[in-house]
């Protein structure tokens, strides 16, 4: 049976404390917000959070969606578009080192496996 949130609460400022006192406070600082987002009732109903930001996320992200001043920073592709640095030309294998990393409004974000390429898939248009 899931802890209250007050209790939760506790349970993480402990183990906040704890890992300060044992030199880890890189992961008392993942747990001040962590707390933070409980303290708001920001988690699911299990306190559930999950959260990887960075600034590489956030131009990602806005890359993405073709938010100036970062709406140049992947080049956009037709559909079915495969990577330009491995498979130039259609072959059987150009398609299966690629994987999906975002769905944006209009289109999808791909990235080779490989060799690490990205670029915004537009939606065929009906």
């Amino acid at each position: 049976m899931p802890r209250s949130r007050q209790e939760l609460q506790e349970l993480v400022s402990t183990l906040g404390k704890v890992c300060i006192s044992i030199g880890r406070a890189d992961l008392a600082s993942q747990l001040r917000v962590y707390f933070l987002a409980l303290s708001r009732g920001l988690t699911d109903a299990r306190g559930t959070l999950q959260l990887k930001w960075s600034e590489d996320a956030v131009t990602d992200w806005l890359g993405m969606l073709q938010v100036p001043p970062f709406s140049e920073r992947f080049p956009v592709r037709g559909e079915n578009a495969r990577c330009s640095r491995c498979h130039p030309a259609p072959s059987p294998r150009a398609y299966q080192n690629l994987e999906t990393v975002a769905q944006v409004p209009g289109g999808t974000g791909r990235r080779c496996k490989v060799c690490g390429e990205r670029w915004l898939e537009r939606a065929p248009r009906n």
